[in-house]
């Protein structure tokens, strides 16, 4: 059995190059509900870099890569694992 498991969060940026870590970044909340007419509004925020070296940013996008594969592996596993289990409790 084999499949690939692809996590997209506003928390992992997708960028294409170190070049993409000095462009701002939106960082949409969406519409949250609110509870009895709360005072509370959520906002977008837009955030960025700055006064980063070439050598930061390889850093930043290795670092956010890394932490994007572990993040896939883990659930990749742990969904075969379940799997199995279910598998194995069903008879199969």
């Amino acid at each position: 059995m084999s499949f690939h498991l692809s996590i997209v969060s506003p928390a992992l940026p997708d960028r294409k190059s170190e070049h993409d870590i000095f462009r701002p970044t939106l960082r949409g909340l969406g519409e949250q509900p609110t509870q009895n007419n709360a005072s509370v509004h959520v906002k977008d925020v837009v955030s960025m870099w700055q006064g980063l070296s070439p050598h930061q940013a390889r850093e930043i996008m290795f670092w956010e890569l890394t932490l994007r594969k572990a993040f896939e592996s883990f659930a990749e596993e742990e969904l075969i694992a379940r799997f199995i289990q279910q598998g194995h409790a069903a008879g199969v």
